[in-house]
């Protein structure tokens, strides 16, 4: 055994001890808070299903969501789970483990779970399971922000506050037509420093590169590479934004 496996064992045994320890769940919950998702998620094997019920009822819907997304056999254990506590968890999932996971449920337990997320966030997840493994936009994330190109830079910024609140990829902003599709992007650091007068498409890269979802990802993968950006934009059907590969 090296030392990152002795670490991660020690890890997991503390966890274990939490747990099964005869602490007040408010105790156990604050003790619980000094371990990474990873070493939580190592213990969900170790457990009864009882057991990982009380689990669940110590961690807030981020811890848990971040547990999944390291969790082996991760579907096995939202089946245990009440069906609007599974639905909350892969809402707040990262969109691509997300839709991993509703491609392999069991069919009647993925339509019960979109059933009780919102109908937005269930848009978002039925748009990205829609693709093959094989496209690039079965890796796409839903996490950017996007402005109408007639906006103002005062407007503009107004409009980025809002979204930045439910979307935290803002490095990059995507700009549209007002049709909606693809104009170009905008490095954040060239929106803040703009003056109140000057047009957002003054200071939009309309060059900026992007894929089209339904691309194969070995056509693709190499050109992606090749602009060296942070994020690509993802464009469908009549060149609306759909994503980014980050």
């Amino acid at each position: 055994m090296n030392e990152e496996e002795r670490v991660l064992q020690d890890y997991q045994q503390e966890i274990l001890d939490i747990l099964r320890g005869s602490d007040d769940p408010a105790v156990k919950k604050e003790r619980l808070e000094d371990y990474h998702a990873n070493d939580m998620a190592s213990c969900l094997p170790e457990l009864t299903k009882e057991e990982r019920e009380v689990f669940y009822s110590l961690l807030d819907m981020e811890s848990l969501a971040e547990m999944m997304e390291y969790a082996e056999d991760a579907g096995q254990y939202l089946e245990e789970m009440d069906a609007q506590k599974a639905a909350d968890i892969l809402v707040k999932m990262e969109p691509d483990d997300a839709v991993s996971l509703l491609r392999e449920a069991d069919p009647e337990k993925k339509t019960l779970w979109l059933s009780k997320m919102p109908l937005k966030d269930r848009n978002e997840l039925q748009i990205l399971a829609a693709y093959d493994e094989d496209f690039i936009g079965s890796r796409m994330t839903t996490n950017f922000v996007f402005l109408d190109n007639r906006l103002n830079i005062a407007d503009a910024m107004k409009s980025l506050i809002q979204q930045a609140a439910e979307h935290d990829n803002i490095s990059k902003v995507y700009v549209v037509h007002e049709d909606g599709s693809y104009y170009g992007a905008i490095d954040l650091k060239e929106l803040i420093i703009a003056r109140r007068d000057t047009k957002l498409e003054d200071i939009t890269e309309t060059g900026y590169p992007f894929v089209y979802a339904d691309e194969k990802i070995e056509d693709c993968l190499e050109r992606i590479k090749g602009y060296a950006e942070n994020s690509i934009p993802v464009l469908g059907e009549n060149n609306i934004i759909l994503g980014v590969i980050t």
